[in-house]
């Protein structure tokens, strides 16, 4: 994937631009450096119209332009909605916008090992669409393809975490449902002696809250990070509800680095949530919406987004949301969008981001792969403040910064304050402070902040020009004297 290197969600443990690597060997040698780049997309659905797409046009159609994206990644993980069967061992539907059975075809599966995806959730509401036979058919298909299956229960209705290490980094994953699957009540899913096969929670049975903790803490003491995907939420609601609320804040008192969500078929945002360990926070995507889906006639249905995210020892070091978009073609195809086309749905997402995380979309029209979200997380102790400083101009100075400009004032004759200078509104300062920078015995303000590093280019005409807009988007020190 040739993104541009560039932070999406700064957080605590974050010191230092990212690069990304390639997809790794799973390795038993310690490195205490390593970082794991792991990609995340919504509901995958390979039954109804999609699966008669499949059937009519190759099962590898969809996923052409996505799979050097996906295949970028150490890891590539998404939900499954629906199981899938041999044709003529079980029925499979007969494509309708009223069929609710999303069962599909077992000759899908290599099609999604080849796209690059290394672990699917089963635990959704749909898993069980072809009974418990169904559900036998898709653990063993993702098993003979080597695609690990999260969200399996044993006899006893508990889930024990897969594990995957990666350059030596043990990530443990959860995955949960708190939709039942369809036609199965409540007792239903509690009857030991009917055995559902899929993990369950009901954020509002004390029971299933325990039981869902107890797991999380079992897994986070097998691993160094934990990620835990759950299928929740209200269907097409741009806001996370009650539940989900609820069981993002369990998992992350729990001990999660990383929650993932599907299930309302929109795209919603990004928080940070508190963490049970020191100077660490859990990063919750609520929904990441349709990835592979034929909800084709609402916009918002249509686009959902990828989790871009590396993870290491210390936890989540940076985490972005990608627009995405199933092209309205007869293939289904799942593509990565640029931002400019993308916008709506970073827009939707942003309205459940809440307002200490700051967006930005930007998107470079030269880059191979555009296609970037931004959110940026604020240091409270640096945001919005203002100062009287020594700067070395005739009259009284103010510096302000406020939601990510630096501005100069001076003490105007009559008590007006004028700004004498302010940064460039394409920047995001982050913090200031004034002091003797190169010991000329002259004050000098200091500033961090990120903007496009400048870049050269090599006219016909001859010489050299500067490019302002063409580079990555980095961090930077500047000094300004006066």
């Amino acid at each position: 994937m040739r993104y541009a290197v560039i932070l999406a969600l700064v957080i605590a443990t974050l010191t230092a631009p990212l690069t990304h690597a390639s997809r790794a060997t799973l390795s038993s040698a310690p490195d205490s450096l390593s970082e794991v780049h792991l990609v995340f997309v919504g509901d995958l659905m390979v039954g109804r119209y999609v699966g008669a797409a499949l059937r009519a046009r190759g099962y590898d159609a969809p996923f052409g332009d996505v799979k050097s994206f996906l295949q970028s990644a150490d890891l590539a993980i998404g939900n499954l909605e629906g199981p899938v069967v041999a044709p003529g061992t079980r029925s499979i539907p007969a494509p309708s916008p009223n069929e609710l059975n999303l069962t599909g075809d077992i000759r899908s599966v290599p099609a999604l090992s080849r796209a690059g995806f290394d672990l699917l959730s089963v635990a959704n509401n749909h898993s069980l669409d072809a009974g418990q036979d169904g559900l036998k058919s898709t653990l063993a298909a993702l098993r003979a393809n080597n695609i690990g299956a999260l969200g399996t229960t044993d006899v006893r209705g508990g889930q024990t975490a897969v594990i995957r290490e990666v350059r030596g980094l043990r990530i443990a994953f959860l995955a949960y449902t708190a939709i039942r699957p369809n036609n199965l009540s409540e007792a239903a899913m509690r009857n030991s002696a009917l055995p559902v096969g899929i993990a369950y929670v009901n954020p509002v049975n004390a029971s299933d809250k325990a039981r869902f903790t107890r797991e999380i803490g079992m897994a986070r003491s097998q691993a160094d990070a934990l990620v835990v995907i759950i299928h929740w939420g209200t269907e097409y609601a741009g806001q996370p509800d009650a539940g989900q609320l609820e069981l993002s804040r369990l998992a992350s008192e729990a001990g999660a680095n990383l929650v993932v969500g599907a299930h309302p078929h929109v795209a919603q945002g990004l928080v940070l949530a508190p963490h049970g360990a020191p100077n660490q926070s859990t990063v919750v995507a609520y929904s990441l919406g349709n990835a592979l889906f034929d909800q084709m006639t609402n916009a918002q249905t249509r686009q959902g987004l990828a989790l871009d995210c590396f993870l290491d020892r210390a936890g989540v070091k940076s985490a972005r949301l990608i627009p995405m978009e199933i092209q309205t073609n007869a293939n289904y195809s799942m593509r990565v969008v640029d931002d400019a086309y993308g916008q709506p749905t970073l827009a939707r997402a942003s309205l459940s981001t809440p307002s200490t995380l700051r967006w930005r979309a930007l998107w470079d029209a030269s880059q191979s792969a555009p296609g970037i979200a931004l959110a940026y997380k604020q240091d409270d102790a640096l945001a919005n403040r203002e100062s009287l400083e020594n700067l070395g101009l005739p009259g009284p100075t103010r510096v302000q910064l406020q939601d990510g400009t630096l501005a100069v004032k001076e003490l105007q004759t009559g008590g007006a304050w004028r700004t004498v200078w302010a940064s460039d509104p394409d920047w995001r300062v982050t913090g200031y402070t004034v002091g003797d920078a190169n010991a000329d015995g002259k004050p000098e303000l200091v500033y961090s902040l990120w903007k496009k590093r400048l870049t050269w280019e090599r006219p016909a005409e001859g010489g050299l020009r500067v490019n302002m807009q063409g580079g990555d988007i980095l961090p930077h020190i500047y000094i300004n004297g006066w």
